[in-house]
């Protein structure tokens, strides 16, 4: 499983078909093969650099050696601002794997 709506094909065949490698920087990473374009880039033998803010994506990302930044990102620069992960409360998510399921 990869991108929402297959969004990573869409991009990486009208943007990349050529090109056999490169770096990707994907901000807002969520899980490392859901709702994520890496996983198909990666596939194709690209670097992917994740920024995620969410601890429990960051963590699934670390466990498979993936190359992540647990930040949040904005278009201004501070410290110490709160950041909530929102509780799903159990909700059907899409196409949800079995790791989500654990965490959520």
């Amino acid at each position: 499983m990869a991108g929402e709506y297959e969004l990573d094909r869409v991009v990486r065949e009208r943007h990349f078909a050529e090109v056999t490698s490169g770096v990707l920087i994907e901000v807002g990473a969520a899980g490392p093969n859901y709702l994520s374009i890496g996983e198909t880039f990666r596939a194709a033998g690209w670097q992917v650099i994740a920024i995620e803010p969410n601890p429990l994506f960051c963590a699934a990302h670390r466990s498979l050696c993936h190359d992540v930044f647990e930040y949040a990102v904005s278009d201004t620069n501070q410290d110490d601002v709160p950041f909530t992960v929102v509780d799903s409360k159990g909700a059907e998510i899409r196409g949800r794997p079995s790791f989500l399921r654990k965490l959520f």
